[in-house]
Formats: structure tokens, sequence, C-alpha cells
């Protein structure tokens, strides 16, 4: 990034990660001791100065799918997830670090359901070729309206840690705001890979502007401020 580079920490072989310090039985399947260390070794790290938290919105509040949220306005799980969440941001925070909580992607279905698949026989078209799903599009209003719960607890973070945590949100990248749809493509080229995970072609667009977003709050915060 402009000022700085990145450093990636990701799930290994010890198990899925989670970026959530929580005791709670919902989060027994997570490594939760790589996360201890991993927050460990960037709070020590003095070159580090900004955190991007990227999660996602099913297994934060343990929905057990990962083609819908459709359970989120439902869910029971909002108190752990909060509190979950905001310790590992705490200790981030108190170790000097400004945190950044990315907004997790629209949720559709695989994207091997949406993609129109055709070959150069009509028969073998009109044998096996199935239509793509009617599903792949998601009306813009109704993912706002199924991951409010997990856009307020992102804010509620935000506010209890003012000056120290900002949100970024890559919605209006990942889905087209003016027509209200968010789909699987966008100018012919596909959004996500496996399941709900983004491209390599989005994790390009959102890295772009994530950067832009960083090097504003740089600007803002004068000489002072955080360099991403």
């Amino acid at each position: 990034s402009a000022g700085g580079t990145w450093l990636f920490i990701g799930s290994g072989d010890g198990g899925p990660l989670l970026p959530v310090l929580s005791d709670h039985l919902i989060y027994s399947g997570y490594n939760s001791k790589a996360v201890e260390d991993a927050i460990a070794i960037v709070g020590a790290m003095e070159s580090i100065d900004t955190v991007v938290i990227a999660t996602a919105t099913r297994a934060l509040f343990n929905l057990g799918v990962d083609d819908s949220i459709e359970g989120l306005p439902g869910s029971s799980t909002l108190e752990p997830a909060l509190e979950g969440l905001d310790a590992a941001v705490r200790r981030i925070v108190s170790a000097g670090k400004h945190v950044v909580l990315l907004v997790d992607n629209p949720t559709l279905p695989p994207k091997e359901d949406c993609i129109d698949r055709t070959t150069s026989s009509a028969l073998i078209n009109r044998l096996l070729i199935r239509p793509s799903s009617r599903n792949c599009q998601l009306p813009l209003a109704r993912h706002r309206q199924l991951s409010r719960k997990y856009r307020d607890l992102l804010l509620e973070i935000e506010r209890r840690h003012p000056g120290n945590v900002s949100v970024f949100d890559a919605t209006g990248i990942l889905c087209d705001e003016a027509g209200g749809i968010c789909s699987p493509t966008k100018g012919g080229r596909l959004l996500y890979g496996i399941t709900d995970h983004i491209s390599d072609y989005a994790a390009t667009l959102v890295g772009r502007a994530l950067n832009e977003f960083l090097a504003s709050r740089r600007l803002d915060a004068g000489t002072s401020g955080v360099s991403p």
C-alpha cells in the first residue's frame, strides 16, 4: 500500500482463525491460541500501525451455512459476537494500533449455479445445461436488511473506541448501488471464488479502495496520524 506494506495473517494447518477473543461455546472449533499469538505478534511490531480485520458474518454469528445470511436477523448470538470481536479489537488498540473493520461482502449462491454455461452443441445444451439460479442476484435493500445486526455490531465497536477504530464498507464496489442489485459478476468478470469468498479480481478492487481510504485517513490526521 502507498506509504507502507501489508502483512497478511490468515488460517493455517492448526485450524480456522476467527478474530475473536472468547470462551463461548460457539467458537470452540476455532484456533483461539493462534489468534492470541497473532495479536501478540502484531502488537509487538512497532512497524505495524494499522490492523485491518476481515471476517465472515456467518462465522462471527455461527450461522452454520456459507451461502446465505438469512438466519442472521433471528440469531441469538449477538452478545458473544460483539464481545468476542470487541475483546480482540480492544487488545490491538491497547497496543497502540489503529483498527479498521472491513465490512463483509454480500453472500450469494455458489457461483457455479450463477454462470450460464453453454457448449458448441445445441443438443447437449438442451439436454444438460441448466439455467443459472434465479437467486443469483440479491437485492441490495435485502442484503442491508439481512446484515443490519452485523453492521450495527461493527458500528458499536467503532463507537466504543473513538478515533482508534474505523469501519470500511466496500459494498458499493461489490454491488450496483444505482440498480439496487448485488450480483456475482461485474463488467463480465466474477466477483466471487469459492463459496462466499471474493475473487482475486474483487479483492483487487476492494484493496485499491481500502488503500485510498487509509491514505485519506493519513492526510486527515496530518503528521500525527496513522500511516497505512
